[in-house]
């Protein structure tokens, strides 16, 4: 995903330097405010004030996400941050800006999961020990008492939705908001909720068909979107629809001693020889199981296409193996134990955990077996069967490091986002994680998740590291992940029965300072004008076309491109809709026809516009899509655009209007039809192959 800040570095890098001067803004008190505030996040007041203070690439992000908003007019924004970086940290901070430089009072924050949710229950809920505005002062002076006017609404199933109206915190599991609808509905009347700051954690879910709609349909609504994530790369290559403005991942958050440093153990091929038998004793190697379908949890049938489940569970690993991949990751926990300093009570300040990942509930079920009956350790074993008892306790691991009952947790892919129990010192892995290469760029998920539930630091420190351990077999071939996580390594083989030869441990990488010194960014201002190339640079730009996939029959791509709503394709759903301005010259649709199937009834748009506020909105998007297109396309949102929006809007005319053009077009159910599907229209015309055919053949 392209980091769309660049561009606008050596700017950013003078406002800073002139004081924050914002000329765009007319109202001088908002913008003494805004300067106040940025002034004061650099004042040691902060700093001595706060009990904690903010890495140098939080204060980066809340400057970037205030500039962009401020004085580029960005609404839509992406945070790239290492898991264990403090992203809720972030959110607060751009949440006391907005309260205190536009009074602004509500905000949405969105999460994928009840894991994820907790963890910010804690942070912002006023009455928790936590609470991260009194941990982090970011209200000052005359602006003090706001922290104290906050109150938290949770979403919950069966709850009461009067708490979104009241509350200035909104905090919802993705699925309370958009399958309860209740809680949708009330956001989205303007009698409870005019405008809205709208959070995204864990952002790379909104390519989710789930997340598209409802961030599409609050988009009208928000005032500000910023989205959060450590992994903004999917395996299908897509990614969020804002703009990166900040990525600071785990190479540089391990120099700079934020997150534990990663090293990776592997036994010899020839000793521990891996491989997986299914239900009936039949074989298999590594290159027979089906690794990237298990991983997306589908498989297209060869007949018509369509996505069907594909349960992993008929393959666990051979238990020979298996038993000497635990013994290589025990060994590995014994060392980890050895460093752990010791309490004021002469007892160890935490114990250690191994984290096993396999891809069956058979198989973790085998392995939990392994451990504890040749063993001898205590295993809790978490997945989508498992007793809501042993889920919750999996939940409150971090709670009491030092007496945790268990020694090893095992999952099945169900503890990744925002399951972060800091004593993890050990990962094994039982599975193969996929990505996709385009160009020279990796994109994953999964794979750099899993190590993401070791990388938080017990201890934060500048001097002292910490060390996650990783066993992972080298059949797995997990090479390209080793090197994109700049993990380091063990030297040789660790076997079963082996001992930890400290000699063969990586040597501790020097320390790495990133931060720009103020002294140094007329220095780097210089460098960057003096030493680069832009012309030949824009030249070595590499080409992520692939030449065989351009569409150069752009026109019967989008003629026959099938639209979703809501899990029912367009073409199964009307009869409701009837045509009032055809008298346009396309042939698509007879005068008197029905408009093809769409049941707005069946929508649940929830949107309470006028018509003429829903054509000025549309208006506005297709002509920031003509923009965005190129910015995806080549990085130049040139005249071009002109062509790019001709063609958007001819085929919203052609697919959606009945021909009528948007400002002429009286029939509010086909407006909403075309609003409730623009964000796929759009992340259509986000194609580059599809600008590339459009703009050779057109």
């Amino acid at each position: 995903m392209r980091n769309s800040f660049n561009e606008h570095l050596t700017n950013f890098q003078d406002w800073r330097e002139n004081g924050y001067a914002l000329p765009y803004i007319s109202d001088k008190a908002k913008e003494e405010k805004i300067k106040h505030f940025l002034k004061y996040l650099d004042s040691d007041s902060f700093k001595n004030s706060s009990k904690f203070e903010l890495y140098h690439f939080q204060t980066e992000a809340i400057k970037r996400t205030i500039y962009s908003f401020e004085m580029l007019g960005k609404k839509d924004l992406l945070l790239n941050i290492v898991t264990g970086g403090g992203k809720t940290v972030i959110i607060a901070g751009i949440i006391a800006y907005l309260r205190i430089a536009h009074d602004f009072n509500k905000f949405l924050i969105l999460v994928p999961n009840t894991i994820v949710r907790q963890r910010l229950v804690d942070a912002f809920n006023p009455a928790s020990k936590t609470f991260v505005f009194d941990e982090f002062k970011f209200f000052f002076n005359s602006y003090d008492y706001l922290k104290d006017r906050f109150s938290l609404h949770i979403m919950e199933q069966g709850k009461d939705p009067s708490g979104v109206r009241t509350a200035n915190i909104i905090l919802g599991n993705i699925h309370q908001i958009y399958e309860g609808k209740t809680n949708l509905a009330v956001l989205m009347d303007k009698a409870n909720v005019d405008q809205i700051a709208i959070f995204n954690d864990e952002a790379h879910n909104t390519k989710a068909k789930q997340y598209n709609l409802l961030l599409h349909k609050l988009k009208p609504k928000r005032f500000i979107r910023i989205d959060t994530t450590a992994t903004p790369e999917r395996l299908d290559g897509l990614h969020p629809d804002s703009e990166m403005i900040l990525e600071y991942g785990i190479k540089q958050a391990m120099r700079d001693k934020i997150v534990k440093r990663i090293v990776v153990f592997k036994p010899d091929v020839d000793i521990v020889k891996l491989k997986w038998k299914d239900e009936e004793g039949k074989v298999y190697s590594v290159d027979e199981i089906p690794w990237e379908q298990i991983e997306k949890g589908w498989v297209a049938r060869a007949y018509d296409g369509k996505r069907v489940k594909i349960p992993a569970v008929k393959y666990v690993t051979d238990q020979k193996p298996a038993a000497q991949l635990l013994n290589v990751a025990l060994q590995c926990l014994e060392y980890q134990k050895k460093g752990v300093p010791l309490d004021t009570d002469g007892k160890p300040k935490y114990k250690p955990l191994l984290f096993i990942v396999t891809f069956s509930i058979s198989d973790a079920k085998q392995v939990a077996k392994i451990l504890r009956g040749v063993f001898k350790r205590e295993v809790l074993v978490v997945h989508n069967e498992a007793p809501e008892a042993d889920k919750e306790i999996a939940m409150q691991l971090n709670q009491d490091m030092k007496q945790v009952t268990y020694d090893a947790i095992v999952s099945v892919m169900m503890l990744r986002e925002g399951w972060d129990v800091k004593n993890i010192a050990v990962i094994c892995l039982f599975r193969k994680f996929c990505y996709k290469q385009v160009g020279d760029k990796i994109m994953s998920v999964y794979g750099p998740q899993v190590i993401g539930r070791g990388l938080r630091r017990i201890i934060i420190s500048k001097d002292r590291w910490e060390s996650l351990y990783v066993v992972d077999h080298p059949i797995l071939k997990h090479n390209w992940l080793w090197d994109q996580l700049d993990a380091a390594k063990y030297e040789g083989s660790l076997n079963p029965g082996d001992i930890i030869d400290e000699q063969k441990l990586p040597e501790e990488q020097p320390d790495q300072e990133t931060r720009l010194q103020e002294d140094d960014a007329g220095k780097l201002k210089e460098k960057i004008n003096e030493e680069i190339d832009w012309k030949k640079l824009a030249e070595e730009v590499p080409d992520f076309i692939d030449k065989k996939k351009v569409i150069a029959d752009w026109q019967e791509f989008l003629d026959n491109y099938e639209y979703i709503l809501e899990g029912v394709s367009i073409e199964e759903k009307i009869n409701q809709i009837k045509s009032r301005n055809l008298d346009s010259g396309f042939t698509v649709l007879e005068k008197g026809e029905d408009i093809p199937n769409i049941s707005v009834s069946n929508v649940e748009t929830a949107i309470h516009y006028s018509r003429e506020e829903l054509q000025k909105i549309m208006l506005k998007e297709m002509s920031n899509t003509a923009k965005d297109a190129l910015v995806e396309y080549d990085g130049n949102p040139d005249s071009r655009q002109t062509i790019i929006y001709d063609v958007l809007n001819n085929h919203i005319k052609k697919r959606f209007l009945g021909g009528s053009e948007i400002s002429r077009c009286d029939n509010k159910s086909l407006l909403e039809l075309f609003w409730d599907t623009w964000s796929q229209i759009r992340e259509n015309f986000l194609k580059p192959e599809l600008i590339e055919g459009i703009l050779a053949n057109k």
